[in-house]
Parts: structure tokens; C-alpha cells; sequence
């Protein structure tokens, strides 16, 4: 409940504060007035306790909050935008000006800019992207042209600025937090050098206890919650008295993730009070009005006068060259402890103030260390064991995670009025039109969302050392809720090879048919592969868009097979394809399966709700630990507790919970509790790059990607959800194979009306068309691993891309293939210049290095739990139920349970998976298998024989 997260102030609050608004609709009920004074009394109490005890730590985010944000960074893009211009000739000025997200009208940056809330290295890499696929440079010459010039104009070693002003009198403001002993700290994404001599030059550097830049080798990009997780660990401060103070919607979720005491957020910057107020606890115009805020009872506007005058504040300015050089010499003669007790930098080891002896580049860990073998810290720093809390709540199943499996489960083992299940989600309900619009899906999917975890992988070696982006769905839905909305089952061979490696015939493809059926409400009716009358609807997309029928003639013409169905009878060759969408609507899980079950008595839902671990009694699952509304929560399962967290999600839990390889969990004091080294283990995904050509005729969706026809097009969604936003516009595709000796498609293309630039972030620059090409069986393995014993820190995922050799060269014979179809007469009229991987590039060796610099994540992350029989020292669950060996009543029930990779997206996959699971839970009898259905064999090679070649 939104109210409940804000404090209220014992006397009227300055006018510069955000009060919550309230609804005068719900006061209808009495149980309504009921809950807002419960909120009521409860931000009180919390406010009292501020008063009681004061925050011990202060995190300021840095441009926009301490430093003027736009007097500093304008004359950097307009010089920035200026050297490029001159050094090629060519303009920049709008397609540069729109991806860092500046207004040219205003003079001002927006809000969602990538440069306020992102790190240079992002936006670096965002904008060598921009130039190779707007602008038609190679790779190599793009990251050439960011070298020259982002570090040049008024920017001196990438981050100094020559107008570097101070937001109203910060220096003030510290000298009164530091009189009242509050440490302060600074965690910003700009560069180490750049940050350090720009508070220099304020004169606020003597003053700061500690800085996280973006360039640190520990930092981990906002609102991930790691970087203040480590300053509360650095400084020994509990979380509920620590203030987080930023201007953008990234600073907020960082201390809402990191469940600190207090959030603040501040218009100075770029973001409104409306982009602030969902995550913050208070917004203010005025930095100066978080006194009031972080030191409530023991400083008011009248005494300030008395404590600090302007007169002080000046003389502090006047002198600050001297404190600066006095602090610089005192950290000469501090020594850093990095010893393993103490690792890194520690506060007892250095002056009171003085940055520059906790800066440099020392290396510290990337997240704080709590074990699980020690007591928790709870609310009010109180240490307890688990065993003091109490039940909380209590069902016959609590499943973990209303995604994509989560919400079938609850609503098949609800359909038996005498099971009781409560489903918990870590994030909101789905209240939101970005994703319920089919054509906003890049909202979500590719920028900073509540929604989305927005992981990010390891640096992978193969990929250039990259780091991939690795969303997942958060919310009813899961990335149901989040993804393309593709519906593609995988092929009939992928589900043999399943019985083969499980050792269970049970999830042959004739098996596991009648599932996808029972899911399946399809449009075009009822057959022997489809279903009819399932809560899953699917659809064929309607935009009559003349390109998909252009690139379905063009794949006939290159010599591939049309097919009417790649989920029905014959998956390979060119064709339209599927999408959940019904009536110009997402059809996600929570639409098909959770909210029709809403009404069932015996199905309760808790949101926000963070699962820390499973509980345990003598080897047997009896619930989980949460984290709710700032407080630890158990709740118990009476049958079964059922991880349903996803593929990232349900490993990190089991890990935390003492279910994983033994030394992997003690380096992080974790009691192994089940030994089973396949947990993270495994991890497999889809990569794909993207083939673009520029389009010579007004028929992409460029046109309605602007105003006005984007506002029109937006309108008409609202008003009847249909037009160019009711659908994903991937409304064709294909399958096939690059070699006759693959006994199935091992290639899927999506076609695409217009171009993807940085996951969607980037708006396409001209009319064009794309096609995503994707291999689908690689070779290389991944792993997922604990960062530490702390809930909170997210998991290192290392997918280990293109490890296996044959990956890249089966990718650039894919490429190859692509550029066939886009040759055919049927794009004629339609082909312009190729812009990926672009004229140039044309030999294998070119071709592997395109392949190198541009796969990305399909976002197709599975297998890391894999199911498979006990004697499988790699296997987790069971195949028949998805139970976890070892240990009773416990299970896992998505998409890390597949043993290997479908051939297509995972949605249906995994859908269809719970249905299955859901009757082996109910203790019923499966439905039965399909013997007699036939499938597609290609005349040039045998049907598969139990192993891939």
C-alpha cells in the first residue's frame, strides 16, 4: 500500500514536501478508514523513531542533487554533438540529442535521460551503437569515434566539467549533518576522476566519508541495491537508519531495494515530483528541506540561523583549498586494511573526514557479506534468530512467484476447493498500461522498469567482454508480462530428446501435446495440435503490414518451405506466427490463469514480497523466510512449498536456503543442508543478432514511432485497443536448418517492421526492417552463482557465451543465410542500404567478428535447475513432479527445470510444463499422450535417434 511508505511529520511540514494524496474514493468503507489511519499511526511511529534515533548515514547521489545538473552536462552535449560533427562532416545533432535524452526546446535533460541515470560505460557503448546502426559505421570505427571525442570539448579525463555549480549552499548543508554526527556518503555512476575533482573544485570533498563511482571495479550500476548495501556494511550502519537523497527514479529504487530507512527525492535534477513519488518516502524541491527529514526534533528552519550562518558557510568556501590539501596529506598516512576481516576500506581506519583517503582505486568486494549461519539483523538492528519470529501466514502450498509458472499452478491446484494456496511475488501487481499495450512491450523489457529485475551477466570473454543484459519478468505475470509475446511451442524433437536425457517417457512430444492443447485457446480453432477452449489465448497479427508477406515470398523464393503452423505439423520453413494477444491485449499469465481464480476462496495473493530462503524442519520444506514492509515474514506451507521464481530466481533461492554444491555455499557461510552441485549449474540461453536494411518505401513503422501518429495510434488503443499498438508487430518468422545433417530447424527468424536499437531504448532513425536471427541448440553452458549470503545481492550470472567453437561459426552461416532471403525479388521494392552488419562485412573472419559485437541475449535464460534422475549427480528435481532430491515437500516448477533448451521461445514451454506438473501435485493422472499425431521429416535425414551428432 503506497501510504504506508510514507512518513508523516509531527508538525506541518515545509511547503516544499510531497504530502500524500489521498483517494476520497476509497473512504467508502469503513475498512478503508480503517487502513488509512493505520498508516497514519504507523508513519508516525517511524517518525518517531527518527527522532529517537537519527540516521548515522547520509547517500547523496551527486549530479543533479548536489551539483546542477544541467548547467554542467549542456555545454558538454552541445560541444560533444559539435566535435563530431566536425571531425566527419555529417550531423548528429538529433539522433545523439535523443538517445542521451536531451531537449533541445528546453536546454534541459529529461527524465529517463541514460546520461543522469546511467553510467558512462552504458551510455559509451549506446552510443557506438547508435552510430553503426544510424549512421552506417563499422563497429571498429564507431568505438574510435566515442574514443576521440567523448573525452574531448569541455570535458577534461572523461568527467570534469568547467561549470560545475553546487545546488544552493550543499556546503552548509554538510557542515550542519556532520555537527550532528552523520556520516556522508556519495554513490554516483560518473567516473572516480571526474567526481573527485568536481567536489574538489565545490569544496565539498573534505566533508565526504566515502564515495562508489561508476567506474569503481565493485560498483554495480543504480537501482541495484549493492552499492548501498556496501556502505552500510562500511560504515556498520543498519539499513533503517541510513537516508538515501537523489533526483532520479534510479536513486529512489536503489534505497527501496536496499530497504533503507528513508528515501528522499529531490526535483533539482531532471525528474519531476511524479517520476519521484512512487519509490520515495518524501520529495522536496529543496535539498536543504531534507534537514527536517533526516534530523526531525533537533533542528528547525528558525535555529538555523544559530547553528550555521551563510556568514560560516563563506568562510568554509574561502578556506576550502586549505582543508582539501590538509586532508590530502592526512591520507597519505592512512593504510588500508584489505585484510579478509576487514576487507578494503573501514571508517575506524581513517580520519573523520577526508575523501581522498578512502578513494583511490582500492578493490572491494562488490556486495556486503551477510552469512546465513548468523543472526538476522531485523528491524531496529535487533539481532534474532529465526526461531523467534513467528507464522505470519499459513497455506497448504505457498508458491514462490506469480510468473509464467507460478500463475498456472495457483489457479490448477486451486480448482480443488480443499487445497489452500497462498501465491507470493516479489514485485507489483500489473497495474500498468506498458504492459498491457502489446506494442509498449519495450518499456519493460528494455529500460529500467518496476517491473523487470534488469540483471546483468558477468563480462563475457567471447563477447567482446560485454556485459548482457538479462531482464526477467517482476510482477503478476512474471515475463509473461514483460517478453515479446511470441508463442512458440519449441519442435516435436526437442520434447523426444526431454524423455531421452530425463530417462521419463512422460515428456515425449505425443506426451506433452495434450498440455499445450489443454493451455491453448486459439483463434483459429481447435485441431490435432492446437487448442481450443484453454485460458491461454492466442492470436495471428492483423497490421496487414505489405513487408511480412514481402519476407515470407522472399524466404519461399530463397528455396524454404512455407508453413501455415511452426507449432503444428511442420515447424520448419517461413510463415506467420503467434502471439499472446486477445482483443488487442496482452494475454499474459496473470490475465489467462491468476485472475480468474482471484475469486477462489482458497487462493490468497501477497505482492512486494521478497523470499529470502526456504524453511526447514529435519530435511523437510515447511515454508519461507520474506521480506515485507521493512520486516522479516514466515509463512508456512502445510503441503508443499513450490519455487516458481524463474531461472535466475528459484536457483538463488535454493542456494540461500543451503540446497547447492557444498563449497560453493561455505565460501559464502552458508550450511549446506542438501548437497547438489547442479544448482545454477547448466545455464543456457538464445542469442541472437539482427540483420537490418534501410526500407525505400513508407511502410515501416517509422511513421507511427513520431507524433503525431504515435499520439493517434496511442489514443485509439485506449479508446477500442486496436491499431498499430494492439499487436507486437512480429507477426512472421521461420525456421531453418544451416546444414541438411541437422535433424531439425537449429535457425528461428523474427521479422520485424522496424529496427531494435539497445533493446528498444533507442527510437529507429528512418524507415527499415529487420530480422532477428537466432541459433537455437548451441553448445556452450553457463552458471549462476551466489555473490553472497545476502538475500538482497543479486546473483553473478555467467552464461559463458560462445565457449563452445561451433556456437559462432553455426551464427555466421545463420547471418549468411538471412542476407539470401533479403536478396530475393520479393524485397526489391522495399530494399535499401543494408545497415547490419553492413556492406563491408562480408568474410567469415568479418562476419565472426559482427557475430562478436553484437549477439545478445534472446532472453531465453534457462536449465539451471535441471530436472533428471537422481543417479544424475547434475539433475535437481525429479522429471515426473519437479521435486527437489533430498529433502521433502519442497519443488521447482518453471523454466530452470528444462534439462535442455526448446527450439523457439520459452513461454509455451513453460506453461505448458505447469500444467503438467500441477495434475503429478494434485495426485492426478496425466492426461493421456497422443500416440497417433503425426510430424514434419524432412526427405534429406532420419528422425531423430536419441542423441544429436
Amino acid at each position: 500500500m503506497r501510504l504506508l511508505r510514507r512518513r508523516l511529520p509531527l508538525r506541518p511540514p515545509p511547503a516544499a514536501w510531497s504530502v500524500p494524496r489521498v483517494n476520497t474514493a476509497s473512504f467508502h468503507t469503513s475498512a478503508a478508514r480503517h487502513r488509512l489511519h493505520a498508516g497514519r499511526l504507523l508513519t508516525v511511529h517511524r517518525h518517531i523513531q527518527r527522532i529517537n534515533n537519527p540516521p548515522e548515514l547520509v547517500i547523496f547521489d551527486k549530479d543533479g542533487t548536489l551539483v546542477c545538473f544541467h548547467s554542467m552536462w549542456t555545454p558538454w552535449i552541445r560541444e560533444l554533438v559539435a566535435n563530431f560533427e566536425r571531425s566527419t562532416g555529417r550531423s548528429f545533432e538529433n539522433s545523439i540529442y535523443s538517445l542521451l535524452g536531451f531537449d533541445q526546446e528546453t536546454n534541459k535533460f529529461v527524465s529517463g535521460s541514460i546520461l543522469a541515470e546511467d553510467t558512462h560505460a552504458v551510455c559509451t557503448r549506446a552510443l557506438e551503437q547508435l552510430l553503426v546502426t544510424a549512421h552506417g559505421y563499422s563497429g571498429a570505427e564507431a568505438a574510435d569515434l566515442v574514443r576521440r571525442h567523448w573525452v574531448g570539448g569541455v570535458t577534461v579525463e572523461g568527467d570534469t566539467l568547467t561549470n560545475v555549480a553546487p545546488i544552493g549552499h550543499v556546503l552548509l548543508l554538510f557542515k550542519i549533518l556532520t555537527k550532528f554526527g552523520v556520516k556522508i556518503a556519495v554513490c554516483t555512476s560518473d567516473n572516480r576522476e571526474g567526481s573527485t575533482q568536481a567536489l574538489q573544485d565545490m569544496g565539498l570533498l573534505h566533508d565526504i566519508d566515502a564515495m562508489i563511482c561508476g567506474d569503481d571495479k565493485f560498483s554495480v550500476a543504480k537501482p541495484a541495491p549493492d552499492n548501498a548495501q556496501y556502505l552500510c556494511k562500511l560504515f556498520k550502519c543498519p539499513p533503517e537508519r541510513v537516508v538515501v537523497v537523489g533526483d532520479t527514479p534510479a536513486d529512489t529504487r536503489m534505497g527501496r531495494a536496499a530497504n533503507l530507512g528513508t528515501v528522499i527525492g529531490v526535483t533539482s535534477g531532471v525528474c519531476g515530483r511524479e517520476h519521484l513519488e512512487e519509490d520515495a518516502d518524501y520529495v522536496v524541491d529543496d535539498i536543504h528541506d531534507i534537514l527536517d527529514i533526516v534530523l526531525p526534533g533537533r533542528l528547525h528552519t528558525d535555529d538555523l540561523s544559530r547553528q550555521t550562518s551563510l556568514k560560516d558557510a563563506n568562510s568554509i568556501a574561502a578556506s576550502r583549498d586549505k582543508l582539501y590539501e590538509s586532508s590530502r596529506r592526512a591520507s597519505r598516512s592512512v593504510k588500508l586494511d584489505s585484510s579478509p576481516e576487514s576487507p578494503g576500506i573501514s571508517p575506524s581506519n581513517q580520519p573523520r573526514r577526508g575523501l581522498h583517503s578512502v578513494a583511490g582505486h582500492t578493490t572491494l568486494p562488490t556486495r556486503s557479506l551477510s552469512a546465513l549461519s548468523k543472526p538476522i539483523i531485523g528491524v531496529g538492528g535487533v539481532k534474532l534468530d529465526v526461531e523467534d519470529l513467528t507464522w505470519k501466514h499459513e497455506a497448504d502450498y505457498v508458491i514462490v512467484g506469480a510468473g509464467s509458472a507460478g500463475c498456472v499452478l495457483a489457479n490448477r491446484l486451486t480448482e480443488d476447493s480443499s487445497n489452500s494456496v497462498l501465491l507470493l511475488e516479489a514485485g507489483p501487481r500489473d497495474y500498468s498500461w506498458t504492459i498491457h499495450m502489446p506494442v509498449a512491450l519495450m518499456y519493460n523489457l528494455g529500460g529500467d522498469s518496476k517491473f523487470n529485475w534488469n540483471f546483468y551477466s558477468e563480462p563475457q570473454p567471447e563477447l567482446n567482454n560485454r556485459r548482457i543484459y538479462c531482464p526477467r519478468g517482476k510482477g503478476w505475470g512474471g515475463s509473461s508480462s514483460i517478453n515479446g509475446m511470441v508463442y512458440i511451442r519449441g519442435h516435436a524433437l526437442d520434447y523426444d530428446r526431454w524423455a531421452d536425457e530425463t530417462g521419463d517417457p512422460s515428456w515425449g512430444y505425443r506426451a506433452v501435446l495434450p498440455y499445450f492443447q489443454r493451455a491453448q485457446s486459439h483463434e483459429l480453432g481447435r485441431d490435432d495440435y492446437r487448442g481450443g477452449s484453454g485460458p491461454l489465448k492466442v492470436t495471428r497479427g492483423r497490421s496487414k503490414n505489405p513487408l511480412h508477406d514481402a519476407w515470407i515470398e522472399a524466404g519461399r523464393q530463397a528455396g524454404f518451405p512455407v508453413t501455415p503452423d511452426v507449432n503444428g505439423y511442420q515447424q520448419e520453413g517461413v510463415g506467420y506466427v503467434d502471439m499472446t494477444v486477445s482483443h488487442g491485449v496482452r494475454w499474459s499469465t496473470a490475465n489467462a490463469y491468476l485472475r480468474p481464480a482471484l475469486s477462489r476462496s482458497n487462493l490468497r495473493t501477497m505482492t512486494k514480497v521478497a523470499t529470502q530462503r526456504v524453511l526447514f524442519e529435519k530435511g523437510r520444506a515447511v515454508g519461507v523466510l520474506g521480506w515485507r514492509d521493512k520486516q522479516l515474514v514466515k509463512i508456512r506451507a502445510h503441503k508443499e512449498v513450490i519455487l516458481s521464481a524463474g531461472s535466475i530466481g528459484s536457483p538463488h533461492i535454493l542456494m540461500l536456503s543451503g540446497v547447492g554444491d557444498k563449497s560453493h555455499l561455505g565460501q559464502h557461510g552458508i550450511h549446506c543442508l542438501q548437497h547438489l552441485p547442479g544448482v545454477g549449474s547448466n545455464l543456457q540461453d538464445h542469442l541472437e543478432v539482427y540483420v537490418q536494411h534501410k526500407c525505400k518505401e513508407p511502410v515501416s513503422l517509422y511513421g507511427v514511432q513520431r507524433y503525431p501518429k504515435k499520439l493517434l495510434a496511442g489514443v485509439r488503443w485506449f479508446l477500442a485497443q486496436s491499431g498499430p499498438c494492439a499487436t507486437n508487430h512480429m507477426e512472421s518468422g521461420g525456421f531453418v536448418r544451416t546444414d541438411t545433417s541437422e535433424p531439425h530447424p537449429n535457425v528461428q527468424w523474427h521479422f520485424l517492421p522496424s529496427l531494435v536499437v539497445d533493446h528498444g531504448r533507442v527510437a529507429p532513425p528512418y524507415e527499415s526492417f529487420q530480422a532477428h536471427v537466432g541459433t537455437l541448440r548451441g553448445k556452450s553452458r553457463g552458471s549462476l552463482r551466489l555473490a553472497s549470503a545476502d538475500p538482497a545481492a543479486a546473483p553473478v550470472i555467467d552464461p559463458r557465451y560462445f565457449t563452445h567453437p561451433r556456437d559462432v561459426q553455426e551464427f555466421v552461416q545463420a547471418v549468411r543465410i538471412t542476407r539470401e532471403v533479403f536478396r530475393q525479388a520479393a524485397f526489391d521494392r522495399y530494399r535499401g542500404e543494408e545497415i547490419l552488419p553492413g556492406p563491408a562485412v562480408q568474410s567469415d573472419s568479418e562476419l565472426e567478428q559482427f557475430v562478436r559485437s553484437h549477439a545478445d541475449t534472446a532472453y531465453h535464460h534457462s536449465c539451471t535447475c535441471k530436472m533428471g534422475p537422481a543417479s544424475d549427480p547434475s539433475a535437481v528435481v525429479d522429471p515426473r513432479g519437479g521435486r527437489v532430491h533430498g529433502v521433502d515437500a519442497l519443488r521447482v516448477v518453471d523454466s530452470s527445470i528444462f534439462p535442455s533448451l526448446v527450439s523457439g521461445n520459452l513461454n509455451a514451454a513453460t506453461i505448458m510444463l505447469a500444467e503438467k506438473i500441477s495434475d503429478h501435485v494434485k495426485g492426478e493422472s496425466p492426461l493421456p499422450p497422443l500416440n497417433h499425431t503425426k510430424v514434419y521429416q524432412p526427405p534429406t535425414h532420419t528422425i531423430y535417434s536419441g542423441s544429436l551428432k
